[in-house]
């Protein structure tokens, strides 16, 4: 009896369409760690094997960590999508992880330089601030809504695909 409901709550958490917030918040917070995670070891290789400066190389693990969050988004957290142009997807996808790094930035120089809270605590505070934003802006904005369900084969098939549909 345990077996079963575990096994029904891992599918649910795991395996089926993510068609609840909790659940896609879940998944989320899964896929913000692999991005950070993708991001701050990418910037260790590029700074440390490939010696690239700091800079450009903050840019390009910045770029691979938010790509993979957007490919855990429209692959595994979000079943729906509000724009049909995929570009343009990536691009507000982009945007909105920009601005909740400039979110952050405030954030953490109003708790420290302000509010006088320690930096350690302010980071914490401030990424789950940040990352409820984010989450809630991509949510709004690009993947929420039954009637703009885009079927992602139709993304990938080939002129070829879909003629020998018809």
């Amino acid at each position: 009896m345990i077996f079963k409901k575990l096994s029904i709550l891992l599918k649910s958490l795991f395996g089926e369409k993510a068609e609840t917030t909790k659940i896609q918040l879940f998944r989320s917070l899964i896929s913000s760690q692999l991005s950070f995670q993708t991001d701050l070891w990418m910037f260790f290789i590029l700074v440390n094997a490939v010696s690239l400066h700091y800079l450009p190389a903050t840019a390009i693990s910045f770029l691979l960590g938010t790509s993979l969050n957007y490919i855990l988004s429209i692959k595994w957290i979000f079943p729906y999508r509000k724009i049909k142009n995929l570009n343009m997807e990536f691009s507000t996808f982009i945007v909105i992880g920009v601005a909740g790094a400039g979110i952050n930035m405030f954030f953490i120089w109003l708790f420290i330089e302000k509010l006088g809270i320690h930096y350690m605590v302010s980071k914490i505070v401030v990424a789950a601030l940040v990352f409820f934003i984010t989450f809630t802006a991509r949510k709004i904005f690009l993947f929420s809504g039954r009637s703009s369900k885009i079927n992602i084969s139709e993304l990938t098939d080939t002129s070829e695909n879909k003629a020998t549909e018809s």
